[in-house]
């Protein structure tokens, strides 16, 4: 494992967000397989454990052992790029987000992975979905993750984790299952500079389809679709934009 620490220990100049203060959220970034360069030639400026993935919660034989992750994303084929404060695009191809620790992370081994200092960063990609900080409904600077924009609003993504305590004996005190990493999403609209917590039901489908609203409900009825399912959400906004 310090081999691939080393890798990230040298220091970068750190010039701070420059989405703070504001929701500028800029265009869709489309690359050229030659704007990205390997992940060895990225230098962060800091580097350290990730703490919500630590030797303890993640050996099953530890008494402070978590199941499950708080990883945003499954599996460990993402796709990282990492867009510098310097203009540079790093290509990471075991990329990650701590919905825990609010981090871009890359895994080195099991259970350890590397957190990229936020100062380095203007904003990344994971599978090609933007991820950049903007302040939330608390004034603090979070990442966001843009699934759609529109000439008259952008919708972004939260992703969380928590983890939730496992069960304990009433008669004996003692844990009887293990506690559990709990990942969730909340999701945004932006409009006019404002953002607001939406949730996917009815409510949002008329606000946001009042002008298709016919074409819109034909559309998710032809296809069996449900407000409900993120999946199914962004196919409608997708069409929305073909009427």
């Amino acid at each position: 494992m310090k081999t691939h620490l080393i890798i990230f220990l040298l220091s970068i100049c750190a010039v701070g967000f420059s989405q703070e203060g504001n929701y500028q959220i800029g265009p869709p970034i489309q690359l050229l397989p030659n704007q990205k360069l390997p992940a060895q030639d990225f230098f962060g400026s800091e580097s350290f454990l990730n703490d919500a993935l630590n030797a303890n919660q993640s050996d099953p034989n530890s008494p402070n052992y978590v199941e499950g992750s708080p990883l945003g994303f499954e599996g460990e084929d993402n796709e990282l790029v990492i867009h510098t404060m310097d203009d540079k695009y790093y290509k990471f191809n075991n990329g990650n987000y701590n919905g825990m620790s609010d981090k871009l992370v890359i895994k080195l081994e099991e259970g350890k992975f590397y957190e990229f200092n936020d100062k380095d960063i203007d904003f990344a990609l994971i599978n090609n979905i933007k991820v950049l900080k903007l302040k939330d409904e608390g004034d603090k600077m979070k990442y966001f993750f843009v699934l759609d924009q529109s000439n008259d609003f952008t919708i972004l993504k939260r992703i969380n984790a928590k983890i939730i305590a496992g069960s304990v004996s009433k008669m004996t005190k003692e844990k009887i299952s293990n506690d559990k990493y709990f990942v969730y999403t909340d999701f945004y609209l932006l409009q006019n500079d404002k953002l607001d917590e939406i949730k996917l039901n009815n409510k949002t489908f008329k606000t946001l389809f009042k002008e298709n609203e016919k074409q819109l409900k034909d559309f998710v009825n032809e296809n069996d679709l449900s407000i409900k399912n993120e999946e199914d959400f962004l196919k409608m906004l997708r069409y929305n934009k073909t009427l």
